[in-house]
């Protein structure tokens, strides 16, 4: 067809049902004979598979031979589990794919027969030239290998091959021959010596810097999972903290950092990353340390400058970090430090159509200022893409990550959460099954474990759990794909005494409404465990559930350094009624981090109980900016759950926000279609229709999901559905709402209201009960009314008139007629309502027809 592809590799090689190979991913493709498109100045395709002639980046041409060395380079890894070439980082793989020849597939593995390793050899030659003339002349000769003929391609004499590296390497050499003359002083043997010795450390450096961003970027992964939003959508800048529920995910990334400088102390960048470590575990003195060691090695480190601005705002000292932020507008000129600087600036403004574009320049610059520069920026830049709503392009910004740490387990977990993300489930786990298969530790089977947990993989995680090695780390893992009392039991009788573990079975022995044994468990593991910030969270959390609000306060003396302490003390005021104590608290919690969701959350609260509205929706629009999945279903909910009449001047704004979160499409919440559902209702233009669309569309997707929403979702479309004067549809599904675990008591309180406002009409079975219980009439006799129900009921709803008859008919001690009453209609509907066949179930039993009950 004459197209190069120039990027063939083996992620764009795919089979289709019938065993055909299929090339995937043209955008780099372009047609032979486009002269000014098919030289190399520009690098395009991804290192590993490149051809010499793409890497040199010189003005040559290239044609279709280029993608016949890619397909030599796919065919490598294919029989050696490697590509032919990997070096230390980017630059080095180009380096190594110009200069060097590869190794042979048979050193590498001796089962490699002869001809095929010819074959791949002939398609990796450097010379275009030399290599096969078209991808059907490798086809034929793949074909002879296969029969079992004679293949064409000869290998190159040893001698040839010697004279060759010789050539490429000419300068080199002559080089070497001056230097070795020079070896006889002694001063240049140890300055050899030793910038050899620097660069290996420089190596070992980087290797550590690069490991510790992917572990800390699947660390970070967990901090929106414990949200009802999305992934990816904490800060662009500086993500974190994750809170004391996730620290077992970002721990690991400490280690290869402080290792890192240990090796070279002087550099910034691994103090800087340390930094953002520490403050993903929520250890702010320590990252506050580590910042300052970064800048210390480095002044004008000008990521720890930023950080440090970011920090300063983040502290309530945004005076500080303006004035940090105008010197250091006025310090830089063109270059990576000025896109740098203006990305941060641009970022603040939540300019993100700015900030990608910087991003892209700076990658595309292929410079590498610091350890890890071009990986952070892909990152972020991916980040960027999502916060716009650029799905697609985010996924080739985690792909390139992917490619550039060699499939590491921290950048596919990335990679398979952005899949997730987008509901490409299949891709997802293929992602993760390719990083797990080369060998990960048991820590990062903890990353995978909960990644896959949040999405509602528990099967696959419970899989993932099972390859741990270390018992207790098995149980960890096993406890966030599935939380179990008796599996948190079992991983005690094992002998683990580990804090998560533990935490995790004082959490379960709650809802196994034991509480008190969870304390007496929890104060246990703290006496042994003094330190651990997730032991310290449970006990607080549990003592919280049982009102022991004097003991939590003790427990927050004993930790004052808790991250949140301020936040918790304004909680346990509130429950005490102290709200002036409470908003003093909480304030001080924002002031010292202004990210502190639940700081916000409770002053919120504090604002509405003390009628001061406007003052509660900044508060819920603070934590709107900070991240739309956090605050809006539950800030609005806690706000419209007072009274909406009060809440009505604020319908219009809610519908906006609610409307810009569903079409954000990250794992939209059904609680949000039913917040726009009553906007659509009750804002100053009203749209019926849509509001009704919405409300069913909340109650479809929460029982998809089956994740506990549905009684929120059914009350939303109860309330649309009571707002349009609907309310024989209203009341049904009011009732439908009560009835499932974790209903609102407003639901209850709005059913009351419905049937009391369609009353003398009874609107079902459950109506029919409530009335002659008296329910609906404030205690009143029902039957003062029954000539006016009776009437209402032949008109409008006979099926639901016949229940009533019978009905009254039990009440009189008529079973068998009230029996024969009913039955009919049971026969007529095989669809009939539960309450119709349990209550003729119920009576037969009455009347000692028990198999007949049996079968109702």
């Amino acid at each position: 067809k004459k197209v190069i592809h120039r990027d063939i590799k083996p992620s764009n090689l795919i089979l289709d049902s019938e065993g055909r190979l299929r090339i995937l991913d043209f955008g780099l493709a372009r047609l032979e004979g486009q002269e000014s498109l098919t030289q190399s100045g520009d690098l395009l395709g991804t290192p590993q598979y490149m051809s010499p002639e793409q890497a040199r980046r010189k003005r040559v041409p290239v044609d279709h031979r280029t993608d016949v060395y890619s397909l030599g380079a796919t065919m490598y890894e294919a029989v050696c589990g490697r590509p032919p070439f990997l070096g230390k980082d980017y630059q080095d793989t180009l380096s190594q794919i110009i200069e060097r020849d590869p190794v042979g597939p048979k050193k590498v593995s001796s089962r490699v027969p002869k001809d095929l390793e010819t074959i791949v050899l002939k398609c990796l030659r450097k010379e275009a030239g030399e290599r096969y003339g078209t991808a059907e002349a490798l086809g034929q000769d793949l074909r002879r290998f296969a029969r079992g003929d004679a293949i064409e391609a000869r290998p190159l004499p040893g001698w040839e091959r010697f004279l060759r590296r010789v050539w490429r390497q000419r300068s080199r050499i002559g080089l070497a021959s001056s230097v070795t003359l020079c070896l006889v002083i002694a001063a240049t043997l140890a300055a050899v010596l030793w910038s050899q010795q620097q660069e290996r450390l420089l190596a070992s450096y980087s290797e550590l810097v690069g490991r510790g961003i992917d572990v800390l970027e699947m660390g970070l992964l967990a901090a929106p999972f414990d949200r009802e939003g999305e992934v990816f959508s904490l800060g662009i800048l500086y993500p974190g903290p994750t809170g004391t529920a996730d620290l077992h995910n970002a721990a690991p990334a400490l280690s290869q950092f402080q290792q890192a400088t240990e090796i070279l102390p002087d550099r910034p960048e691994a103090y800087f990353y340390l930094s953002r470590a520490h403050t993903a575990l929520g250890s702010f003195r320590e990252a506050e340390a580590a910042l300052d060691d970064s800048l210390r090695r480095d002044p004008g480190f000008l990521p720890a400058l930023l950080l440090k601005s970011h920090e300063l705002r983040q502290g309530g000292r945004g005076e500080q970090a303006d004035a940090l932020l105008s010197t250091l507008d006025r310090a830089y000129g063109p270059g990576w430090q000025r896109d740098w600087l203006d990305g941060h600036l641009a970022a603040i403004r939540a300019d993100w159509a700015r900030v990608e574009e910087l991003y892209t320049r700076m990658i595309q610059s292929r410079e590498m200022p610091f350890a890890g520069f071009q990986k952070e920026l892909r990152l972020r830049r991916g980040r960027v893409r999502l916060r716009q709503g650029h799905e697609a392009r985010a996924l080739q910004d985690f792909h390139q990550v992917w490619d550039l740490s060699a499939g590491a387990i921290g950048p596919s977990l990335v990679l398979a959460a952005a899949y997730f993300s987008m509901d490409e489930r299949d891709e997802a786990w293929l992602v993760i099954q390719n990083a797990v298969e080369r060998s990960a530790t048991d820590e990062e089977l903890l990353g995978v474990v909960s990644l896959l947990a949040h999405f509602g993989e528990l099967e696959r995680a419970k899989g993932i759990a099972s390859r741990v090695q270390d018992v207790c780390m098995r149980y960890r893992a096993l406890l966030q794909a599935q939380s179990s009392l008796e599996l948190g039991k079992e991983a005690v009788a094992a002998g683990c005494d580990d804090p998560y573990i533990l935490s995790e079975l004082g959490e379960a022995m709650i809802w196994d409404k034991r509480p008190w044994e969870a304390v007496e468990l929890l104060r246990g593991a703290l006496q042994r465990h003094p330190d651990d910030r997730k032991l310290v969270g449970q006990l607080a959390r549990t003592l919280y559930f049982l009102c022991e609000y004097e003991e939590l306060l003790r427990l927050a003396d004993r930790y004052p350094h808790h991250p949140g302490w301020d936040s918790d003390r304004g909680w346990i005021h509130t429950r005490l009624g102290q709200l002036e104590q409470a908003k003093e608290k909480l304030t001080a919690e924002i002031q010292r981090n202004p990210r502190a969701f639940v700081a916000h959350y409770g002053r919120s609260w504090v604002h509405t109980v003390q009628g001061d509205l406007d003052a509660a929706l900044r508060d819920h629009l603070r934590l709107l900016d900070m991240n739309p999945a956090w605050g809006g279903g539950n800030e609005v909910q806690l706000l419209y759950g007072l009274d909406p009449a009060v809440f009505a001047p604020y319908w219009d704004e809610l519908d906006t926000i609610c409307a810009a979160a569903v079409r954000r499409k990250l794992r939209v919440q059904p609680r949000y279609l039913g917040f726009r559902a009553l906007a659509c209702l009750y804002r100053k233009d009203p749209d019926p229709e849509l509001a009704l669309k919405l409300a069913e569309q909340a109650v479809k997707e929460a029982g998809e999901r089956g994740t506990g929403g549905l009684a929120e979702a059914l009350h939303y479309l109860g309330e649309v559905r009571s707002g349009r004067g609907e309310l024989a549809e209203a009341i049904p599904t009011f009732e439908q709402a009560v009835r499932l675990p974790r209903t609102w008591s407003k639901s209850s309180r709005d059913l009351q209201e419905c049937r009391s406002r369609y009353f003398p009409r009874l609107a079902s079975c459950a109506s029919v009960d409530a009335y002659l219980q008296g329910d609906l009439l404030g205690g009143e006799d029902p039957l003062a009314h029954l000539p006016q129900v009776r009437a209402s009921m032949a008109r409008e709803s006979p099926a639901i008139g016949a229940y009533l008859e019978a009905r009254l008919l039990e009440r009189d001690g008529r079973i068998d007629e009230a029996m024969r009453r009913l039955e009919p209609l049971v026969l007529a509907d095989p669809g009939a309502a539960p309450e119709l066949v349990l209550r003729l179930a119920e009576w037969q039993a009455r009347s000692g027809d028990a198999g007949a009950a049996l079968r109702r």
